[in-house]
């Protein structure tokens, strides 16, 4: 049984449950976070034979959880956790690879010293890995933990602090507080050509550097990004709305809960750079890994007439596949793993549980002249937009249609469509007038049918 008893959980993180079959057919999941006096509900009805079910760890606070797992045909436990776990909030480090640095100045900067629950050796990254028994604050390293923790760091505070950096791929430090990337000096100017990312049990793009943490970032020449969390850095500061959020997306989880997310848009976006959106090395040692065979995460299914291969490693098998995906008027995404194709439409999943398998992502036409068989309507295009976008809904019968937009706040902003239409495929595009940068929403009522989506407008 997994977890069984000792183990320290992150709160908010995956964790894939394991248990023993024991001939049981349909199994209830529950976890309790007072050693056993209450349980609460993970999930019900579940097929024993996978042995396995990923979880996410709810944000409690407690050292007295277990898992039970109960066969639902005669009420009886099939299996527990033979002790207590503990699961922690907000952990400075997870079970596996981390991204760390010194954001203090201390008297012994030794790995063994600062990090003595680390299990592996520190990787500094120059042009490849290179191992560091002594730590030396504004850098970033790989480091190895065993299970979720919290740092006890401390020292004199790192205020402002100069990072030199060269060009391609560099593993940056944190200062002692909190500050957004959009307040770091780089010298000489625009030599930053990536997002900043970090890591936890996978990549992530972040607007933030935390104290305690590294993050990657690309730059095109030789410089140094200053670093400053002074109370005047940070004011005045707009963090812009993160347009990978209104993408089509893919997330691949292994079989203990590494995952990435990769992100796809069918057409041409001139608002997405996606050059910018190249994924670091991955960690030191053979492990879980996935991006797009570009080296991106994220990619524009139209500048690939054969697809894009999504190249994914890992040494926890079966992977699961989740998807995203806001239907095309014109195309559809098609996911092949080893030639079995899977439309990408709405929400759905998938196992892999061959290694190695080949992976790719395809885009394709609509037939022509097709009618709609069902009241649609369509992700807006381009999104994120400046000046303008197009909006697409089908019609399967003739219909009163309104059309509306709507800012963050529900106030009416504009009636784009508002009379009885014809069966069809229909557009129309909106330019706002005044409007600023943000998110929006537009909704449809056809007939009987409903819907809403959102767009986010880039001035």
């Amino acid at each position: 049984t997994y977890p069984n008893g000792g183990e320290t959980l992150a709160a908010g993180s995956s964790e894939v449950i394991r248990w023993s079959e024991r001939f049981v057919s349909l199994v209830k999941l529950e976890y309790s976070t007072d050693n056993g006096a209450g349980w609460n509900l993970i999930a019900d009805n579940l097929p024993a034979t996978p042995n396995s079910y990923s979880w996410t760890v709810p944000k409690v606070s407690t050292s007295q959880a277990r898992i039970r797992i109960t066969d639902v045909v005669n009420g009886q436990p099939a299996d527990t956790s033979d002790g207590a776990f503990s699961i922690i909030i907000n952990p400075d480090v997870v079970d596996g690879w981390n991204l760390v640095s010194l954001p203090f100045r201390v008297p012994d900067p030794r790995r063994t010293v600062v990090f003595p629950t680390a299990v592996s050796e520190a990787f500094a990254f120059d042009a490849g890995y290179v191992k560091r028994d002594t730590l030396l604050h504004g850098a970033g390293y790989w480091l190895k933990f065993n299970s979720a923790q919290y740092l006890p760091l401390s020292g004199d505070s790192i205020v402002t602090d100069t990072v030199d950096v060269k060009a391609g791929w560099n593993l940056i430090g944190s200062v002692s507080k909190n500050l957004l990337v959009s307040t770091i000096t780089e010298i000489p100017n625009g030599i930053v050509t990536s997002q900043y990312f970090g890591y936890q049990v996978g990549y992530f793009m972040t607007d933030t550097i935390q104290p305690k943490h590294a993050y990657w970032v690309k730059v095109n020449a030789n410089g140094k990004l200053v670093l400053s969390s002074s109370p005047t850095s940070n004011t005045n500061k707009e963090v812009a709305g993160d347009p990978l959020s209104l993408l089509n997306s893919l997330t691949i989880k292994d079989h203990v809960g590494r995952s990435q997310t990769l992100y796809f848009e069918n057409d041409r976006n001139d608002l997405l750079l996606i050059n910018r959106y190249e994924m670091p090395p991955p960690v030191p040692e053979v492990g879980f890994d996935a991006r797009f065979a570009t080296g991106r995460m994220v990619e524009i299914l139209a500048d690939h007439h054969e697809g894009v291969s999504v190249r994914v490693s890992s040494t926890a098998y079966p992977l699961t596949i989740t998807w995203k995906a806001q239907s095309s008027p014109l195309q559809k995404a098609i996911l092949t793993i080893d030639k079995h194709p899977f439309p990408l439409i709405g929400s759905g999943e998938t196992q892999i549980e061959n290694p190695n398998p080949q992976i790719r992502l395809v885009q394709q036409d609509y037939t022509d002249g097709q009618m709609p068989s069902t009241f649609t309507l369509f992700q807006n295009f381009p999104n994120p937009f400046n000046p303008t976008t197009k909006i697409t809904y089908g019609l399967p019968e003739r219909s009163k249609v309104v059309l509306k937009i709507y800012d963050v706040v529900g106030q009416e902003l504009a009636t784009l469509v508002d009379e009885v239409q014809d069966a069809g495929l229909k557009s129309i595009t909106w330019e706002p007038a005044r409007e600023p940068s943000g998110i929006y929403f537009y909704k449809l009522t056809a007939g009987r049918f409903t819907d809403t989506k959102k767009m986010l407008l880039i001035r």
